[in-house]
């Protein structure tokens, strides 16, 4: 029997696809480095609407590393956004 999937996988999956979009890690997939933007702007909406609707629910350590998540993703938005890179 495997593992029971977690909150923290969750979060820690959901970032992982966020960094890939940014062009911040390569596709584990391809191999290769890929950006979009507007992707990357879903996958922190998807993360924002994970943290409302679990507010109140979640041990200290979800919601570090969930808002953890959520502030490194949208740093490395903007500073690609700052690049001048079009969604």
């Amino acid at each position: 029997m495997k593992d029971k999937a977690t909150f923290t996988q969750l979060v820690l999956s959901l970032a992982q696809a966020g960094y890939v979009q940014l062009g911040m890690i390569a596709d584990p997939f391809s191999g290769k480095k890929i950006e979009s933007l507007e992707s990357a702007r879903g996958t922190i909406g998807l993360l924002e609407v994970l943290k409302e609707k679990t507010r109140g629910n979640l041990a200290d350590e979800e919601i570090e590393i969930l808002e953890d998540a959520l502030y490194d993703l949208r740093a490395a938005f903007i500073t690609q956004k700052s690049k001048g890179n079009s969604l």
